[in-house]
């Protein structure tokens, strides 16, 4: 387990139900989880490079779903 990525990860999966997609804004999430957008931003590339979750952007934000790696 990441430790880094633990409060994202747990945050992820309560929204998700655990593999089913979310989609939501790094701001929301940041408010959310109340803290910067930046560090938000910066946790899901780093998640995403590892293979922890799945990440596509469109109009709306992100889609984001944890992999079974997470």
């Amino acid at each position: 387990m990441h430790r880094n990525y633990l409060e994202l990860l747990m945050y992820l999966a309560d929204k998700t139900r655990l593999f089913a997609p979310l989609e939501t804004s790094t701001n929301k999430m940041a408010s959310d989880l109340k803290i910067s957008q930046q560090t938000i931003s910066r946790k899901l590339r780093e998640m995403e490079r590892l293979g922890l979750i799945t990440r596509d952007v469109n109009y709306k934000g992100h889609v984001i779903t944890l992999t079974q790696k997470s």
